[in-house]
């Protein structure tokens, strides 16, 4: 059985009716195979990206990411419930290091800490700490 999925369906049947369907249609096998090429070239830089910059710009970058996913409520702040431990994992960095950086952040006025919430002070500031390109 094969079984996937993306934003626009399902599929769930035998490989074998999946590999003719990529048989019978052309134009499905190329927009398979492009989804797959795009896909692979943006992972592809991003792990690139995040092994050449400091943890800080990493940091900066899982910021935006976590803004650009979960969004953020009328005050501006992250909408999203997650703990240091798990941004730290996300940065590839320890703990206390990201604790460190975050408390950086603050009080360079890119980003306000009340207790355990992030608020998007200067996206702009951020933007341009993570090195993002257009």
């Amino acid at each position: 059985m094969l079984y996937f999925s993306n934003k626009a369906g399902y599929f769930w049947g035998e490989a074998h009716r999946f590999f003719e369907l990529l048989k019978s249609e052309p134009n499905f096998s190329l927009k398979l195979l492009e989804l797959t090429a795009k896909n692979w070239d943006h992972t592809s830089k991003m792990v690139t990206d995040m092994a050449q910059k400091k943890a800080k710009q990493r940091l900066a970058e899982i910021l935006l990411w976590l803004k650009g996913t979960f969004g953020v409520d009328n005050q501006n702040c992250l909408d999203v419930k997650i703990s240091r431990e798990d941004i730290a994992n996300m940065v590839g960095s320890a703990t206390e290091a990201v604790i460190r950086l975050l408390s950086e952040l603050n009080k360079e006025n890119l980003i306000d800490l009340q207790g355990k919430k992030i608020f998007m002070t200067d996206i702009e500031g951020l933007v341009r700490l993570a090195d993002l390109k257009d």
